[in-house]
């Protein structure tokens, strides 16, 4: 059931909606999850270090007599060959009554690298500056955001503050790499030259101006910088590789897809809370009716969440997925939670949210508040089924079969009532 052709499938639907995606990223990791290879991000790290370790042998092996050009530069020399005299007043000494030049200067060429090679390497630079910024991006905008939201009341919480910081520490470090770099290159410029992106010919032979080619096809096809063990965990074991968390992302996105078949749109890129977590999307329908899309929502007794959610027995609570949509006594909460396992009694214990989670406020029955729960705790799972599994006989909990091979007719149904319900009670936002 989980072959090659499944972990293909999860993979090309990432891709193909967000590459990213495809990252590790911030998110917690469950215990015996293996990590395998590098994140897209940590290739790039390891382009920009490797470009910048090599610059300077770049530089001097362009520099050489086969391939230089010459600049001429004023030098200071000890005899008057081919030379003028200073015109420092300091470069004169008064001799029996004369002033005499101690200083020449001599007008000498200066072996500098081929201008196609400085060229072509400043095009390398820029291009790996803006990789760097498109692989960043997803992390900067929101990276405050998720960082806000982690608490401080637990090792685990500080665990995950240190690993975003150190996110971002390594992005900085790059994009000051890259500074430095073209800084490095604009001296040996000519005066109003410009990146080029075409090899210099003829193209120097040594073995650091090869590697340099092989880097270019990295740098140059962003594709190549998605985690290139890709390629060979395909043909692996599923353990090798990180499938269930990929398994849970590519679950939040077909909910994203589901309901925007439904109508509902996200008001900005999902990206970054499927990749970071702790992060909600906002989808909005034409009558600007709004459901609220929690990634990996994160609920620590004591502390406020944007859902009005709190664990109800336990001190910490996080699911996958919190779906928030109007229903009659206000908004109703939706859990899901995916899973890779099939086994019955596993796929059970996904209805504990209904009973560890509560709402912050309590509801009035008859006039006498009462505590508020989520509608509905659910499974996520891989089943090859065409509908949905109940586990109790009203719906509160039950699995959803999600399998890559097979269409999400189920996972459409059991959106399209909570939908349904949604614009009952809230008809028009508008």
């Amino acid at each position: 059931m989980m072959g090659p052709a499944f972990v293909t499938r999860v993979v090309e639907d990432l891709r193909a909606f967000s590459s990213p995606l495809l990252e590790p990223g911030a998110a917690p990791r469950a215990a015996g999850e293996v990590q395998a290879g590098r994140s897209a991000l940590e290739a790039l790290h390891g382009l920009v270090a490797a470009l910048s370790a090599m610059l300077p042998r770049l530089v001097a092996e362009a520099t050489r007599e086969d391939r230089a050009v010459r600049r001429h530069v004023q030098r200071s020399a000890a005899i008057p060959r081919r030379a003028r005299a200073s015109r420092a007043p300091w470069d004169f000494e008064l001799h029996d009554g004369r002033l005499l030049p101690t200083t020449w200067l001599a007008v000498e060429p200066l072996p500098a690298p081929a201008p196609a090679a400085v060229a072509w390497l400043r095009h390398l630079a820029t291009q790996l500056g803006a990789n760097v910024a498109r692989g960043a991006r997803h992390v900067d905008v929101h990276l405050d955001d998720a960082i806000s939201m982690r608490s401080d009341r637990s090792s685990y919480a500080r665990a995950e503050r240190e690993r975003l910081h150190a996110l971002r520490r390594g992005i900085e470090a790059s994009r000051a790499a890259l500074a430095r770099a073209q800084r490095a290159l604009a001296s040996h410029a000519p005066v109003g030259a410009r990146p080029r992106g075409m090899e210099p010919r003829p193209y120097p032979a040594t073995a650091t101006w090869q590697r340099l080619r092989a880097l270019a096809r990295r740098i140059e096809d962003p594709a190549v910088l998605l985690p290139a063990w890709w390629s060979s965990a395909l043909d692996a074991p599923a353990g090798a590789i990180d499938l269930p968390f990929l398994y849970q992302r590519w679950c939040g996105v077909q909910l994203v897809r589901a309901l925007g078949e439904l109508g509902f749109r996200p008001r900005s890129d999902p990206t970054g809370p499927l990749l970071l977590g702790e992060l909600a999307i906002e989808l909005v329908d034409a009558e600007h009716r709004v459901v609220t899309l929690w990634c990996e929502p994160r609920f620590v007794r004591g502390e406020h969440h944007p859902s009005n959610l709190v664990p109800a027995r336990d001190f910490e609570q996080q699911p996958d997925f919190v779906l928030l949509a109007s229903g009659e006594r206000g908004l109703d909460a939706y859990v899901l939670d995916a899973t890779l396992s099939t086994d019955d009694d596993r796929l059970r214990e996904k209805s504990r949210y209904r009973s560890s989670l509560r709402f912050a406020a309590p509801r009035l029955v008859a006039g006498i508040p009462v505590v508020a729960r989520p509608d509905r705790s659910w499974a996520l799972a891989p089943l090859d089924a065409p509908l949905c599994r109940l586990h109790d006989d009203e719906g509160r909990c039950g699995v959803i079969p999600l399998h890559p091979e097979h269409p999400g007719r189920a996972l459409s149904a059991w959106l399209g009532d909570i939908v349904a319900r949604g614009r009952r009670w809230a008809p028009d936002l508008a």
